[in-house]
């Protein structure tokens, strides 16, 4: 199951959205497979309980339960 915390018609546009999520805190969005990425650290610690994931023709930043 997953909650959709952002949704964005383009990652660029999407990781606003994070930075806005995190305090200000800017983060790095990482390729992870077809049509996922995973949201790290600036040093690239992998950030848990979270994702993106692209559905239709929108980005989807997403708890993972």
């Amino acid at each position: 199951m997953t909650n959709l915390l952002a949704s964005a018609p383009s990652l660029e546009t999407l990781a606003e959205s994070i930075t806005r999520f995190y305090a200000g805190e800017a983060k790095t969005i990482v390729p992870d497979g077809d049509n996922k990425w995973r949201v790290a650290f600036p040093d690239g610690t992998p950030l848990l309980g979270v994702h993106i994931v692209k559905r239709g023709k929108r980005y989807r930043f997403e708890m993972v339960l």
